[in-house]
């Protein structure tokens, strides 16, 4: 359907009630009319409202605003998106965006309106990260209109962003990770009054040492059933991730190469057979209260464990107790693919491993640059000998 205008207010005399018309094109390109009534002008306004909400998709042409595309934008990702990706986009659009150009026609929108904003919003002031968010947000909407043929090109990518100065990547060292692991097996607490603290704190042990020995991502990790694992093989097919009504499921993984089968050593097969069989004796024991869905990392009734919880209750506060800084739980991912390169893994091997489908992600992102650089002089003093010997 094909919006032309956004219909016509007036009141008929002879009925006594305020009406409101609007004329539009079907997809079969035949001409409809569509008609509200209502005895009060307040009460039309609101129907009207809450039918052009309704049908916003359906009335969409060149001259939709940022507020009306915004809302289709969101509508159409919201079954395709995932993880939170549905809330990110959301939460930004409702924030930053659609209060700024609400009523602006999306091809109206130019490159340079929108870098003397990014300036204004770093004044505010937000820091650059969030600003590129914003950014970057708001470029995949504007490239979903490209899409449709509602605007030739997309001016957030004509834009120039802010300048970011890059951030030297932290990874934490080994020292770090071994005091990291001794922590969490001294945290085990076979004690606690609470029988569930006492299952969550073997967990969460076997949960950081299989996430650093591995390099899985958290919601791969919380989605390993026991059928997953044989021997020394660990399956990755599944991962946790948030529909767009906020339910949290097992679903593919965040890509076509997140797919893959990962050798474990064999202290990892020893943590993970020691995990199983606390989990099983644990399952003997509350009976009824453990709904088994074969998950590894399950929380203590049986279901999907809660990263949020873990990263709030239990490992901010680890780092904490070590005198460590903040950390992501993905730092521990991060971890792996340091300690492969030191140890001379090749990066290609290193980004399978850890699901990429190339190096890029991981040289930007991952590995931090080599600081000693006794091997490069040793390298070029070795060159430099042969060549005399010549």
């Amino acid at each position: 359907m094909r919006s032309k205008g956004q219909g016509n207010y007036y009141f008929d005399k002879k009925s006594g009630r305020w009406i409101w018309t609007m004329r539009y094109t079907d997809r079969s390109g035949c001409p409809r009319r569509k008609k509200i009534t209502s005895k009060q002008l307040e009460v039309l306004t609101s129907k009207v409202n809450k039918y052009l909400h309704q049908t916003a998709d359906n009335f969409i042409d060149e001259n939709v605003s940022v507020e009306q595309w915004a809302c289709i934008f969101l509508r159409s990702g919201k079954a395709a998106w995932k993880g939170r990706t549905y809330y990110n986009y959301r939460a930004i659009l409702r924030r930053y965006i659609v209060p700024t150009y609400r009523k602006r026609k999306i091809k109206e929108i130019r490159p340079f309106e929108l870098e003397q904003w990014y300036q204004e919003l770093l004044a505010t002031p937000l820091s650059i990260s969030t600003v590129l968010t914003i950014r970057r947000v708001m470029e995949v909407m504007m490239s979903a209109a490209v899409r449709n043929g509602l605007i030739d090109q997309n001016p957030v990518k004509l834009s120039r962003p802010p300048r970011n100065p890059k951030k030297p990547i932290k990874v934490m060292s080994i020292t770090d990770m071994e005091r990291i692991l001794a922590a969490a097996w001294n945290h085990i607490d076979d004690n606690a009054s609470d029988y569930r603290v006492r299952y969550n704190s073997h967990r969460n042990y076997a949960f950081i040492y299989i996430a650093a020995m591995t390099g899985c991502r958290a919601g791969e990790l919380t989605a390993l059933r026991w059928s997953d694992w044989t021997g020394d093989v660990l399956q990755i097919t599944h991962s946790v991730s948030l529909t767009g009504d906020g339910k949290t499921i097992i679903d593919d993984p965040k890509s076509d190469t997140s797919n893959r089968i990962l050798k474990l050593d064999s202290q990892s097969v020893a943590v993970l057979r020691a995990w199983q069989q606390y989990q099983y004796c644990w399952r003997m024991r509350v009976g009824n209260y453990y709904s088994d869905q074969n998950l590894i990392f399950s929380n203590a009734a049986g279901g999907i464990m809660s990263t949020t919880n873990f990263i709030r209750r239990y490992w901010h506060p680890l780092l904490a107790s070590l005198g460590l800084p903040p950390m992501g739980i993905h730092s521990l991912r991060k971890y792996h693919a340091s300690f492969l390169a030191q140890q001379g893994v090749a990066l290609p091997a290193i980004a399978a491993r850890l699901g990429h489908a190339d190096c890029t992600v991981l040289e930007r992102y991952y590995l931090a640059p080599v600081v000693n650089q006794n091997e490069i002089i040793a390298a070029i003093e070795q060159f430099l000998d042969k060549k005399k010997g010549q």
